[in-house]
């Protein structure tokens, strides 16, 4: 089993077929604010997914993302995008919510994660998936699917960080 069957988006999806939404919720982060109106703001919006806070201009170590912009503008192109693919968006996904049926049924979202696993660059650099999903949502999705809901608070225990 490859170290990618680990990342939260892939393929653990395919276990919540039966759901609409799932809530993630780290166990190392406790919720100061969820809003009962979450999912059905999602619904009524067409958003995709959600969550408290989208670092626009995300910059991980140099040491924990190698390759990453080569992979993206190499995958890119073989799908017909003019690299270079954007890297610098990485949602905070520690507390998120996510449209189970519009990932599991994406084709270019499955072919991107079937193309990281194959890889390998996920053994090399660090990779998360927090990462892995801002290049696909600043690159591949409407800006209108994905978004920074301010309503969701939380404290980050690893991190010690206050979202919202």
């Amino acid at each position: 089993v490859s170290q990618s069957r680990y990342l939260w988006m892939y393929p653990f999806l395919k276990y919540l077929h039966r759901y609409e939404y799932t809530i993630r919720v780290d166990e190392d982060c406790i919720v100061k604010g969820f809003p009962a109106t979450c999912l059905a703001d999602m619904r009524r919006t067409g958003t995709k997914f959600s969550t408290g806070r989208i670092n626009w201009e995300f910059r991980d170590h140099p040491g924990v993302i190698i390759g990453v912009q080569e992979f993206a503008d190499e995958f890119g192109r073989a799908h017909g995008y003019a690299p270079p693919i954007l890297t610098t968006e990485a949602p905070y996904n520690s507390i998120s919510i996510t449209d189970n049926h519009f990932f599991a049924n994406s084709e270019l979202y499955q072919k991107w994660f079937k193309s990281i696993e194959d890889d390998g660059g996920i053994y090399v650099g660090r990779w998360g998936d927090n990462v892995l999903l801002g290049i696909f949502f600043a690159n591949f999705m409407k800006k209108s699917e994905y978004n920074e809901d301010q309503r969701i608070g939380y404290y980050h225990g690893s991190h010690n960080l206050i979202v919202n």
